[in-house]
């Protein structure tokens, strides 16, 4: 049996990637998280983050767009 555990950690304010790869994550109360990754896993992160910071953005765009578009329709 492999017990597991899962945690709440609060809001991320910082992190860092050491040359072998290992990440810390320091959270909003003052509480560090240490864990390694290989590179593989490292790209799939970055992938993952990167795909999320683009939607994101193309919805605050198309927000504004709208947004602008109701200002000149008045």
């Amino acid at each position: 049996m492999k017990v597991t555990q899962h945690i709440d950690a609060g809001r991320i304010t910082g992190c860092w990637v050491s040359y072998d790869g290992t990440m810390e994550v320091s959270n909003d109360l003052g509480d560090e998280i240490n864990f390694s990754a290989d590179a593989d896993v490292m790209r799939t992160l970055a992938r993952r983050i990167n795909d999320y910071l683009d939607a994101e953005e193309l919805k605050r765009a198309k927000e504004k767009a709208k947004n602008e578009a109701s200002d000149t329709d008045s």
